[in-house]
């Protein structure tokens, strides 16, 4: 009874002061509660909101007894959350939902397309903002040996021209192998470009990989002018001037207009291992720097947010 009587206590003195019952907003008009999707698991992923007011939502969808497993799961609702339309996209591999951006008009998915338990491709989608597909494009790298690699997808940018898709890769360069004196080069940092068109740049004009003889991945690409770009991501390279292993540490560094790597910087926590997870870049034409967030890892196993 403790609860209801502080309510009411709050409903009286509201009541009698200034404001009415004609003048009070009614809640219902400053947020909703909805819930989407079908028979099965669903999982939410990301969100988008459209300066006409529309809500785009991306996700996960597992229905019960399905032999696809796994599909991406887009919807599009009012602003105060009444569903428009859902659609459920996939084929016949797990596909993992991982960003959502509206560009022009259009929205550009990213996934990952799930062949195996080490073996992934990059899924990127366009479709209008009727939830018509407009195109797609399924890209998969190949290891030193020339089997399959797993390419593991995990933010879109725009950029001026197209798309960077950001992630990591065991497409590796030949930097160090397994009993050998340099230690074992596991994954690399993945940044594909694409045109607006979705089409790859070639290896020619943009280098697709970059990392040390560690493990490496990318959370975040930002282009800052045509000729540069940040590149926000993570590695276990001791920084110093020995090639070892050491912790894993959010590191930064940057890229010319081909994809070539320059500069680098990382940023040790007080933790074991930082791993980065999510980037807030500066709004357009803003001076302001970046949020970087991720998790940080003590020797016992207990986890941090680390920014």
């Amino acid at each position: 009874m403790k609860f209801r009587t502080i309510l009411f206590s709050v409903s009286i003195s509201l009541l009698y002061s200034c404001d009415t019952a004609n003048t009070l907003d009614d809640p219902s008009e400053n947020y909703f509660f909805k819930y989407y999707g079908s028979d099965g698991d669903q999982e939410g992923i990301d969100v988008v909101a459209g300066l006409d007011g529309y809500i785009y939502l991306l996700g996960n969808t597992n229905a019960p007894n399905s032999t696809v497993g796994k599909q991406l799961y887009l919807v599009k609702t009012e602003a105060d959350g009444v569903l428009i339309w859902e659609k459920t996209i996939g084929g016949k591999f797990d596909e993992e939902a991982k960003d959502l951006e509206l560009s022009n008009n259009q929205l550009v998915i990213l996934a990952n397309s799930k062949k195996g338990s080490e073996e992934s491709d990059i899924l990127l989608m366009t479709f209008s903002l009727d939830g018509n597909k407009i195109d797609s494009v399924l890209v998969g790298l190949k290891t030193i040996s020339g089997a399959e690699a797993d390419d593991i997808g995990s933010s879109i940018s725009q950029t001026s021209d197209g798309f960077i898709v950001s992630g990591s890769t065991t497409s590796v360069a030949s930097k160090g192998t397994s009993g050998s004196i340099l230690p074992e080069d596991k994954m690399d940092v993945l940044h594909l470009r694409f045109s607006n068109n979705l089409t790859i740049f070639d290896e020619a004009s943009w280098t697709r990989t970059s990392g040390t003889i560690g493990t490496d991945g990318a959370s975040k690409v930002y282009q800052v002018n045509p000729s540069l770009f940040y590149v926000f991501g993570y590695t276990n390279i001791n920084e110093g001037t020995g090639p070892s292993i050491s912790n894993f540490n959010f590191w930064v560094y940057q890229l010319g207009s081909t994809g070539v790597t320059s500069g680098s910087q990382m940023y040790p926590g007080a933790l074991t291992n930082d791993v980065l997870t999510s980037v807030v870049t500066p709004p357009v034409g803003s001076t302001d720097g970046f949020l970087l967030v991720g998790t940080a890892e003590d020797g016992t196993g207990n986890f941090d947010i680390y920014v």
